[in-house]
């Protein structure tokens, strides 16, 4: 399986615009059988077509804020403008040929975001949810323990229109997981190629990409 796999936008030391993928990605996904291509943020609309066509799969990464519009609170210009219109570029692409779109942390934000859903600043919850330390989520009835590495998310309120809960955080009303009945997308809010402290967990993690890829293990 091939897939094309979104990038953080950054500046090196001589001030020039770079592209990062965390390694992990590229591990984690070469161990479930996924060649992954990854994406510079300096995409052309006449390069997408032919990048999609030998693709199986549009994954969006984490990391980095969204446009401004995004979210419920007042806040400044988005961090990443070129990666912003590479994603977009993409996902309407992969939309439109009813491809399947796996969305990590910032990307379920984003694909959130531009199907009219809100996002919201995450410090002020009834019950914290520190940063590295793995907390309870509700999905499909089971309690598992996902890892935690942001600082924004979706209240269950602010949910875009046609988008579905998998995994919600009952006490703090905050989606975890969605996904699209009329749509091939899976959207998590955790990590599945960062560390678990529940092996379980990870393993269910890996079993529900799985599933939703149709790789085999």
């Amino acid at each position: 399986m091939r897939a094309l796999i979104t990038q953080r936008e950054a500046v090196d030391r001589y001030g020039e615009l770079t592209d990062v993928l965390e390694a992990r990605y590229v591990r984690w996904f070469a161990e479930l059988g996924v060649f992954v291509q990854p994406v510079s943020k300096f995409l052309t609309q006449a390069c997408v077509p032919p990048l999609e066509r030998e693709a199986d799969v549009l994954i969006l990464t984490g990391g980095g804020e969204l446009p401004p519009q995004f979210y419920r609170e007042r806040r400044g210009p988005g961090d990443q403008p070129h990666r912003d219109q590479t994603e977009y570029l993409l996902i309407e692409r992969f939309r439109a040929k009813k491809k399947p779109i796996l969305a990590i942390c910032r990307g379920m934000q984003y694909l959130n975001g531009l199907m009219g859903g809100k996002i919201s600043r995450l410090d002020a919850l009834k019950t914290p949810r520190p940063v590295r330390v793995d907390h309870p989520v509700e999905i499909e009835g089971e309690q598992w323990f996902v890892n935690q590495f942001h600082k924004d998310g979706i209240f269950t309120s602010d949910l875009a229109s046609g988008l579905d809960i998998l995994a919600v955080d009952r006490e703090n009303g905050v989606v975890e997981a969605f996904t699209a009945s009329e749509e091939r997308i899976l959207a998590l809010q955790w990590h599945p190629e960062r560390p678990f402290s529940d092996v379980r967990t990870q393993e269910k993690t890996e079993e529900l990409i799985r599933h939703f890829l149709k790789i085999g293990a």
